[in-house]
């Protein structure tokens, strides 16, 4: 009984070690941390208005819901107005702003002073078919006669969230 034991436990060992190497490996040139799934994908597009820019640094999956990191270059005087704020993917599809941080609500009447800050945009889970963003703003009566930013046809395709 224990020999059949012990090699019970050999052959299980060998048949891990043969399944952990590169000879049964469907693809060795992609390692297995490379195709887990990564929570944020860099971007870095810069959007130049007002003297300034702004730049759409990384989108990251957080929480059931997609975050855009941005960062504010020589431009104050922003806020955030979620209502003219639109993502939409190839298909069409719009995603709904659920919250924002780092700027102040346009409505409000408050606006940034800092001309360098960092800030976020959250919105809906992504579809899965997503492949390319529009990121843009529109003009509204809370919003008139500021400065607008769009990205469009952001890529995500290379993104694995």
């Amino acid at each position: 009984m224990k020999g059949r034991v012990m090699l019970l436990c050999l052959s299980l060992i060998t048949v891990h070690n043969f399944l952990s190497s590169s000879l049964y490996a469907t693809d060795a040139a992609v390692s297995p941390e490379e195709r887990k799934p990564r929570p944020c994908c860099p971007v870095g597009i810069a959007y130049n208005a007002a003297g300034g820019s702004v730049i759409l640094e990384q989108i990251c999956s957080e929480n059931n819901t997609v975050v855009f990191h941005m960062k504010t270059k020589n431009m104050a005087q922003a806020c955030t107005h979620p209502p003219s704020t639109i993502l939409r993917d190839q298909t069409g599809k719009r995603y709904q702003m659920v919250s924002h941080r780092g700027l102040p609500d346009c409505e409000s009447g408050e606006r940034s002073s800092q001309p360098n800050l960092s800030f976020q945009w959250t919105f809906e889970k992504l579809s899965a078919s997503a492949r390319t963003l529009a990121l843009v703003e529109v003009e509204d009566t809370v919003t008139e006669g500021l400065s607008f930013w769009a990205w469009r046809n952001v890529d995500i395709s290379r993104c694995r969230f």
